[in-house]
């Protein structure tokens, strides 16, 4: 009886915070259900995103939506996302706290945490030393990893994405803690990928803590873990476990080793020489390890969808390795060769647009529209990326949409679509306003050196059965998903040295990579 008793209370309260908002002029969207509102409108696959921009081509580029009382603003244009994410960020830069994430402790990340003068601290603290004049002070640990890049590659055939994935986990350990994992057996990095695949399990919108909005602050916040229907919470103390082990092991292994070289050359070593007002060790570790958390993660995943563009695409992939091979001749590039290497930008701009890859603080008014206090603010980047007015030909991978004019020559292999330059994806891919990612400039240089390197020495291509050498089918899959951080559908590409000349890169970085 109890129970049935709490559910009609907590009924009651959806329906009267409901009835409240019907005097104010919301922003329109689909009508939905009594109680659960639109939550049976909400396709949870991959496909959302579609479903979304559908419905602004029926109501507008600012819709309204809410699941169990709980209010959304669903964004479908650029101009609708930076009028309210960058141009009043004060108010709408403040992220979505769900019950799982807190339990968790992921909210004490930077990433995930609220407006508070810890979370401003810890910002601070990223833009000081991955910006401006420090951030090429981290250039010569990505080079040395991808000098190793070729060796590896030719001794693990047919593992691409693993040998990628530890040579940006290197990259990350080595900058952030002056760490240098194992790159096959490394305890560091298997529970931080851990705990990634944890926190997939905790956004999820079917876990009963995050599914009513008010768990946040109702009884089932507390009740104790061990009872039925509690099995979210334990899972959630579980994932604390993880996220504790990632936040302290490897920082307390650079306080062990503080005196090494590469140690000394760390982020973390820097986080607590900064000469901020760093109030206790907490934000030093916390910080340091949403460097590794973030970093890890995306950075690998979008070299993974820039592999997959180019073995659909291979006109685009020798066309890049043309423009490589006449800048920089018989050698591996470094980051002094960006400049020239413009085109190889380009592919990853178009990767993040092609692949695609929080609450606020007061009421608001939009266009005439109400949008109330708590709201949770979903810019649909899925629709911004393939909106034909912006991007001409969305649905075909053109990376010299994003060449200037002014690179426009025969030799590089530009052609017709460089006569004007289409918006960066980089400027809503990594966040806006105030939340944008502090590590963005180093995950772009590190990607764009990895890829350069790639393609220098190798030829992407199909996959073949070794039984009837048919090539197996690679698929399309395009726009954001439920998952966080966007991933790849899996698929299957061979790599081939492209000529001779070759060997001596493999043989070159072969003594380092062991």
């Amino acid at each position: 009886m109890d129970s049935i008793a709490l559910c009609l209370a907590l009924i009651a309260a959806i329906s009267l915070v409901q009835f409240s908002r019907r005097t104010k002029r919301l922003p329109p969207g689909p009508k939905g259900l009594p109680i659960i509102g639109n939550l049976l409108d909400v396709p949870l696959d991959k496909d959302f995103w579609m479903t979304f921009r559908e419905w602004g081509h029926r109501w507008g580029d600012v819709l309204h939506m809410n699941i169990f009382g709980q209010h959304f603003i669903i964004l479908n244009s650029m101009e609708a996302t930076r009028d309210l994410l960058e141009k009043r960020g004060k108010i709408y830069s403040t992220r979505h706290s769900l019950p799982m994430f807190e339990i968790a402790e992921y909210d004490k990340l930077v990433a995930f945490e609220q407006n508070t003068k810890r979370w401003a601290d810890g910002r601070k603290l990223l833009m000081q030393f991955l910006t401006g004049r420090e951030l090429p002070k981290l250039f010569p640990v990505v080079e040395d990893e991808c000098s190793k890049l070729p060796a590896r590659l030719h001794a693990n055939p047919g593992k691409l994405g693993d040998i990628l994935e530890q040579s940006v986990v290197a990259v990350i350990m080595r900058t952030t803690y002056g760490y240098t994992p194992d790159p096959v057996h490394d305890r560091f990095t298997h529970v931080t990928f851990k705990l990634l695949d944890e926190m997939l399990v905790a956004a999820r919108p079917t876990n009963l803590l995050n599914i009513f909005p008010f768990c946040k602050y109702s009884v089932l916040r507390h009740l104790p873990s061990w009872l039925p229907g509690m099995g979210s919470k334990r899972l959630a103390y579980q994932f604390r476990e993880t996220m504790h082990k990632v936040v302290k092991e490897p920082f307390e292994w650079s306080q062990e080793h503080k005196d090494d070289v590469s140690v000394s050359q760390s982020l973390v070593a820097k986080f607590q020489n900064s000469g901020l007002d760093i109030d206790d060790r907490s934000l030093a570790e916390w910080t340091a390890a949403v460097q590794f958390i973030a970093g890890a993660d995306t950075t690998t995943f979008t070299l993974h969808a820039a592999v997959k563009a180019l073995m659909m695409y291979p006109e685009v992939q020798k066309k890049a390795q043309a423009v490589i091979d006449n800048a920089i001749g018989h050698r591996l590039p470094t980051m002094a060769d960006r400049p020239q290497l413009a085109y190889i930008d380009a592919i990853i701009k178009e990767v993040s647009r092609w692949f695609m890859l929080g609450p606020f603080d007061s009421d608001d008014y939009y266009k005439g529209y109400f949008i109330p206090k708590g709201s949770i603010i979903l810019p649909n980047m899925g629709a911004v990326a393939s909106d034909p007015s912006i991007y001409p030909d969305p649905e075909n991978f053109i990376p010299e949409r994003h060449i200037p004019s002014i690179l426009k020559d025969t030799e590089s292999g530009l052609d017709e679509h460089a006569d004007q330059t289409q918006l960066d994806p980089a400027s809503y891919v990594f966040g806006f306003g105030r939340r944008v990612c502090p590590g963005k400039l180093l995950a772009l240089a590190e990607i764009w050196l990895h890829l350069a390197t790639l393609l220098k020495v190798y030829d992407i291509v199909e996959w073949k059965s070794e039984k009837d050498g048919v090539k197996i089918e690679i698929g399309e899959d395009r726009g954001p998903t439920m998952d966080m951080p966007r991933r790849p559908s899996p698929f299957k590409c061979a790599l081939r040295l492209r000529n001779e000349a070759s060997l001596d890169f493999v043989q070159s970085g072969a003594a380092g990579a062991l």
